[in-house]
């Protein structure tokens, strides 16, 4: 992912590599406090930005086989508030969940049968954590 954190903007974009990369969901939660009639509430702000190559292969595909690079132009973007308190010298402790469904109805290295429909690969999950400040 690419992170960029100034004082004006903090902007989070994923972005992935990969032959078999179906949908990727990327859930990023941004915790943060604000500060209301002198009482410290705690919140959350939470994006979710669905990715990846969604288009399906057909079985005879020779580029189903190549690396492809694939980007994202869907940006998450903290609000103002998560920018106040970042300006206010506190550090954000971003969490992003990142769900890939590699399961293809399209072309796979080891399909079986004549169906291009390929082996079941279940969907992984990996969970990252990037401080900033």
């Amino acid at each position: 992912a690419k992170i960029v954190a100034s004082k004006t903007k903090i902007t989070l974009n994923p972005s992935a590599r990969g032959g078999y990369t179906g949908p990727i969901t990327v859930v990023y939660t941004i915790p943060y406090t604000v500060k209301i009639k002198n009482v410290v509430t705690a919140k959350t702000q939470v994006c979710t930005i669905k990715f990846g190559q969604l288009t399906k292969m057909k079985k005879t595909d020779r580029l189903a086989y190549k690396t492809k690079t694939f980007t994202t132009k869907t940006l998450c973007t903290a609000n103002k508030d998560v920018l106040a308190f970042y300006n206010a010298g506190n550090r954000l402790v971003i969490n992003a969940v990142i769900t890939r469904d590699r399961r293809w109805s399209t072309t796979y290295v080891a399909r079986m049968g004549d169906d291009g429909k390929g082996a079941k690969i279940y969907p992984t999950k990996a969970r990252y954590t990037v401080r900033i400040g």
